[in-house]
């Protein structure tokens, strides 16, 4: 068993910096100008989630950013509906954030959808932003960006990235062959 983010029964796991990549994904934001930035957050009891509100707080304080309450609101993890709604709930703010950052890649697609069906554009008039860096998420990241339909930027550790693809990799290779493989 590996798992990424959650240490499980001393099994072998990818762990990221989750502290770090959401603070560089905000000094990302602020660089482009972002002084309104919004987080969508993964459950409140995970300790990833717990992890990246420090980095978050950290970063816009670092970079003189208040952050008001509204803008910080939780949702599940890999939900898009859920993350969906909660994005409505941002945008009909009477200051709607000029930046939104999603918990994963996934949920994002619920955000972006939504922010879509109300006639916003992206980036012109709202930014967004997934953390993942996962395979599916940088994949359907490049094909969205290729295609035009809208830019997502992801963050994630390379390392987390590369070793989660080969993890991946190796557990579809199980699957298809049907046979139990140890790791040493």
């Amino acid at each position: 068993i590996v798992t990424v983010d959650h240490v499980f029964n001393n099994r072998a796991a990818v762990l990221s910096d989750n502290t770090d990549g959401i603070h560089k994904l905000v000094d990302q934001l602020a660089a482009l100008g972002h002084e309104r930035i919004a987080y969508i957050h993964g459950e409140n009891h995970s300790a990833v989630t717990q992890k990246r509100l420090v980095g978050f707080y950290r970063a816009c304080a670092a970079h003189g950013i208040t952050v008001p309450d509204a803008y910080i609101v939780p949702s599940a993890y890999r939900d898009a509906k859920s993350c969906a709604a909660v994005t409505r709930q941002l945008l009909a703010l009477p200051q709607r954030p000029t930046a939104i950052l999603f918990p994963d890649d996934f949920s994002a697609i619920g955000g972006i959808q939504t922010i879509r069906e109300e006639g916003l554009l992206i980036p012109r008039d709202i930014s967004v932003a997934g953390y993942d860096g996962i395979v599916g998420g940088v994949l359907g990241g490049w094909i969205f960006s290729l295609f035009g339909l809208f830019a997502v930027g992801t963050i994630g550790s390379i390392v987390t990235s590369v070793v989660g693809a080969i993890v991946l990799l190796w557990i579809v290779a199980a699957v298809g062959n049907k046979k139990e493989k140890k790791i040493d």
